[in-house]
């Protein structure tokens, strides 16, 4: 106790120094996070965090965390060292019952992010990581305070709607760590294989990431890009020119000289908008997109921006009268081998080869990258010409015949007949045939029966007979324990039951019901038998004893 109360103590004076304004204005502190909270979960609105729709939480980070932020090796290896941690040849089925319940939790975490979520999925990692400790021993306390840290920090952050890569780098260095560990474990195996496998993850892990942060400074060793395109546009482009650029988006400095406008992108899509749009694209002389920013995400939200989508497929493809003559880029780069941000095929727009295709060396597609690592620092600036000069109205035409394909989805279709009105409707005819197979609740539900006439007593009956039917499987975990975990068997089987039941629901392999249950128990009793078999010697001898 006296240690808990020095590190609580610890923690509350860290807290106060690193965040003073959390003290001197509280109120100002909890708004700031309350909508910072909201945010990350897209219960507020905001332009930039709509790039994120409909991307995979928890892979999404992985992925850009492999391709533009450590690298793959260094990645893979720090996620195996997270796991391996767990999953050790000694107790290797409380580490598989963790790394399952850990991806559990975050697969319930993505159905429902709620604070009382959240809060209850962290709590149970901690307490799974509170047994961990217990069973493994004093000599896991350095990678449980880790993981303690580490997993928590993942299943919540992960889940999150909003998922900037800068998020993660709280636990990056741990995961180095977790990584390296894992690498020392295989060099120092008795198994000469085993070691050859290590010593060869550490060429490939240490000259993988020097060469991707070599490449990666490259990035800085030409002006930004932003900068560039100023001065090319101050050296080519006449005086009092008018130049169009996108809002929500930065501006190019020393443009003083220049008469500029802003495309209202983000806006709603409204027939006003795109006329005031069609006026602006026929008025201007250039057109200046300074990053993927905003033709990257509402091109992939039809049903919110059929209009934005048509313009975009429209000027990349020429349609419009438009065509790119300068674009300033910044890549990785090493040795004459450029790997570059692929920002076209996720939105399914026309590419502009002299921006995809880096002239000279090699060039590799590293694919799309988030929004944080490229728009701000080195964002692909393109500047189209106006040469035909197209009048507004046919602008107009031009991006409504775009947007036909999806304009069929959104609010500006033809309003469906009572027979069609359920195109759109989420639940499917199946689901709904399966769910209305499933019966009403008085066809489920017995009020006359003797369980629910005697509701606690059968209650309790059930919850004594799954934890004697999981007992050989508390006694396996909790071995260390003086009653062999007979008292948490009743938590683990019941968890066990449901979570069974559970998991065949949701990935639709059966409905839940009777079925399910007693499913999730045969295949409890099954393993429980297992086990019985291998240890009935030391389990009866136990229950005689006690």
């Amino acid at each position: 106790m006296k240690n808990m109360g020095i590190g609580l103590l610890i923690g509350l004076i860290s807290f106060v120094l690193a965040e003073p304004y959390a003290i001197l204005d509280w109120n100002q502190f909890i708004a700031d996070t309350t909508e910072q909270s909201e945010m990350v979960r897209r219960i507020r609105d905001y332009p930039y965090t709509r790039q994120y729709i409909d991307t995979t939480p928890y892979l999404y980070q992985i992925t850009q965390l492999g391709r533009w932020a450590l690298g793959w090796p260094l990645t893979i290896i720090g996620l195996i060292g997270a796991v391996s941690v767990l999953v050790c040849k000694r107790h290797w089925i409380l580490g598989t019952f963790t790394v399952t319940t850990v991806f559990a939790l975050g697969f319930l975490l993505t159905s429902s992010n709620s604070i009382l979520m959240i809060l209850i999925a962290s709590g149970f990692a901690f307490f799974i990581l509170i047994i961990n400790f217990i069973l493994r021993g004093y000599k896991s306390l350095e990678t449980t305070l880790i993981l303690s840290w580490v997993i928590p920090y993942a299943l919540i952050v992960g889940s999150f709607e909003v998922k900037f890569t800068r998020y993660l780098l709280p636990i990056i260095p741990l995961l180095v760590i977790l990584g390296s560990a894992f690498l020392v474990q295989l060099t120092n195996s008795p198994k000469k294989y085993t070691r050859k496998i290590g010593y060869l993850g550490y060429i490939l892990v240490i000259f993988s990431t020097v060469a991707f942060g070599l490449a990666y400074q490259n990035i800085y060793a030409t002006p930004h890009p932003g900068v560039a395109a100023s001065n090319w546009i101050n050296q080519n482009v006449p005086r009092n020119s008018s130049l169009l650029k996108e809002h929500w988006e930065e501006s190019l400095p020393d443009l003083e000289k220049y008469r500029l406008s802003e495309l209202p992108i983000y806006d709603p899509d409204t027939l006003p908008k795109l006329n005031k749009m069609a006026e602006s694209l026929s008025e201007t002389d250039y057109l200046i997109i300074f990053s993927n920013r905003l033709y990257g995400t509402v091109t992939r939200i039809p049903e919110r921006y059929p209009l934005m989508g048509g313009y975009y497929n429209a000027l990349f493809s020429g349609d419009l009268g438009f065509k790119p003559v300068h674009i300033e880029n910044s890549y990785m780069s090493l040795a004459n081998i450029k790997i570059y941000e692929d920002s076209f095929s996720r939105p399914n727009l026309p590419s502009v080869d002299e921006a995809i295709f880096p002239k000279g060396g090699i060039s590799i597609n590293g694919g799309f990258a988030d929004e944080s690592f490229s728009v701000y620092d080195h964002p692909m600036v393109i500047i189209f010409l106006n040469f035909e000069k197209l009048e507004a109205t046919k602008l107009k035409t031009i991006i409504e015949q775009n947007s036909m394909d999806f304009l069929s989805v959104n609010q500006y279709k033809v309003v469906p007949t009572s027979k069609e009105q359920t195109a759109d409707l989420m639940m499917s005819e199946s689901t709904k045939a399966g769910q209305q197979k499933g019966g009403t609740w008085s066809n489920i539900i017995h009020n006359d029966s003797t369980s629910n006439r005697y509701p606690i007593l059968f209650w309790i009956a059930c919850l004594t007979l799954i934890s004697l039917i999981s007992f050989p499987i508390g006694y396996l975990m909790f071995s260390t324990f003086d009653d062999k975990g007979y008292l948490f068997a009743k938590t683990l089987g019941l968890l066990m039951v449901c979570f069974i039941a559970w998991i065949l629901s949701s990935l639709h392999i059966m409905g839940f019901g009777k079925s399910s249950l007693w499913l999730s128990i045969a295949l409890v009793s099954t393993i429980s038998i297992f086990i019985t078999t291998k240890k009935y010697q030391e389990i009866f001898k136990y229950l005689s004893a006690n």
